[in-house]
């Protein structure tokens, strides 16, 4: 079961807040499941074209690929003993942030 939320106008509840603040209710909506419609043959051939979506790209994969994971591993790396380094040696709020970000 799918549930959409619907915001009422915004109204002030007195009773709670003294009429001091405004007050969001919110109403939901039960709806019926989008794949109710489905039988089971239809969500094993989905799942079949998914199984088959993946082993094309799987067979896609190389050498280029595994070069380019290699080489952001290293950058990761790299910038995390950067930033340690400069928070390590930090007395300057700016170089703080920059460690902290990097």
């Amino acid at each position: 079961m799918t549930a959409t939320l619907e915001r009422t106008p915004r109204t002030t509840d007195a009773r709670i807040t003294g009429g001091r603040s405004e007050v969001v209710h919110t109403r939901v909506n039960a709806t019926d499941d989008p794949i109710a419609h489905l039988t089971p043959e239809d969500i094993e051939e989905i799942g079949r074209e998914l199984d088959e979506i993946r082993a094309s790209v799987m067979d896609d994969l190389g050498e280029s690929d595994a070069r380019y994971i290699r080489r952001m591993i290293t950058t990761q790396r790299y910038l995390e003993m950067g930033s340690r380094a400069v928070l390590l040696f930090s007395g300057n709020p700016i170089a703080w942030v920059a460690g902290t970000a990097g």
